[in-house]
């Protein structure tokens, strides 16, 4: 085929010079080339599939990682140097959990508030949230002090 000008060069014309091919064929010969040819398509479909499961994969890791690096580099500008447990924290986490914690990040007074759950079920307390916050946080229930 790659004598063949390029104008010639066709699915149509490659589809006539297998025929031509199969004509001289035995019926085993020519299911054998039948199923050569269905492997071939499936491998190829295969394939297709990998490649685009890997690009959808490699671009919500590229997301994730994103997100996670501008919340690192949000919370060490406002709060300073971030443990290993922190950097831990954001690193494993979810995109979904960083948004939420992105959005946090610049009204919360403490880092402590960017990363406690109770203190965003809070938030649907409208004008009592703060007081409702600091009760938690003076009564112990946030575990006052565990670094996070």
């Amino acid at each position: 085929m790659k004598f063949i000008p390029e104008r010639l060069n066709t699915p149509s014309i490659h589809q006539a010079f297998d025929m031509i091919n199969e004509a001289g064929m035995s019926a085993e010969e020519l299911e054998q080339q039948h199923k050569r040819r269905e492997f071939i398509f499936m491998q190829r479909d295969a394939l297709e599939k990998a490649q685009a499961d890997g690009w959808a994969g490699g671009k919500a890791e590229g997301v994730q990682t994103g997100e996670a690096l501008a919340l690192q580099r949000l919370l060490h500008k406002r709060f300073g140097t971030l443990s290993a447990e922190i950097l831990h924290r954001i690193t494993t986490a979810s995109v979904a959990q960083i948004d939420d914690w992105l959005d946090r990040v610049l009204d919360a007074a403490t880092l402590e508030e960017v990363f406690h759950e109770a203190r965003k079920l809070l938030s649907s307390a409208g004008d009592n949230a703060d007081d409702l916050w600091e009760n938690m946080r003076t009564a112990h229930w946030l575990g006052e002090g565990d670094g996070r």
